[in-house]
């Protein structure tokens, strides 16, 4: 991730070496590795689909908060989300297929932990014998954009989001898959960090930004002059 320069700083003062991932100070004085998160995607889509898959679900949230509590959440999501398919293994139930029941189940159960945190989650299931894309969104803001090679569109989804209430109910939309597509999420952040006046016109220019299959996180963050991170591209 990301790092200011005190929090270089600091790392430095208790760090003999540091090596970034995927962040390059602007300095010659460390060394960085940045991976090629486009060419991973697709590489791993490649595997996936050769090793017989055609059901691939994808998930991503955002939480709203920062250190302990950050880890927490994600560790919680990430124990939840391996059961969910452990149990589609082993023939024990479905419901990693269907993204309304998965973030259903996260909202229950993150009430059920009494932490009170909640997230913006995105989960959807890529079915390519039915060529489909069912997706449900639980409050993740901006909406997912989706390129198709001709235009590009928000995948439009709303949903409380998951943890805040106890008797949630999530609806899932299902789409008709494009042969080729690129589908874009960024963080709420970026909607801070543009210069245009109104929301929609905020939306307008981040659905003009995904504009061919070639694009990459990178080129993302050129022409957005690198203001903020963009979590994930999936293609």
């Amino acid at each position: 991730g990301r790092h200011d320069e005190d929090e270089i700083a600091w790392l430095k003062r208790h760090n003999r070496n540091l090596v970034f991932a995927d962040f390059s100070p602007p300095t010659d004085e460390f060394d960085s590795v940045e991976s090629d998160l486009m060419l991973a995607t697709r590489k791993l889509l490649q595997a996936l689909s050769q090793a017989g898959y055609r059901r691939i679900a994808f998930a991503g949230w955002v939480d709203q908060y920062n250190g302990v509590a950050s880890a927490l959440v994600t560790m919680l999501l990430k124990s939840k989300m391996n059961a969910f398919l452990e149990e589609n293994l082993q023939g024990d139930g479905d419901l990693i297929r269907h993204p309304a029941k998965v973030l259903k189940r996260v909202n229950d159960d993150l009430r059920a932990q009494d932490l009170g945190k909640y997230v913006a989650m995105f989960y959807l299931v890529l079915d390519a014998e039915a060529n489909t894309i069912t997706y449900c969104n639980a409050g993740h803001f901006p909406h997912p954009i989706l390129f198709d090679g001709a235009t590009a569109v928000y995948v439009e989804d709303k949903n409380l989001p998951a943890g805040l209430f106890e008797r949630a109910s999530y609806d899932a939309k299902t789409i008709p898959a494009p042969e080729r597509f690129v589908l874009a999420l960024f963080s709420d952040g970026v909607l801070e960090f543009l210069t245009q006046k109104t929301l929609t016109d905020k939306k307008a220019y981040l659905r003009e930004q995904i504009n061919d299959f070639s694009v990459s996180i990178g080129a993302l963050e050129a022409r957005l002059q690198g203001k903020f991170h963009v979590p994930t591209i999936f293609t």
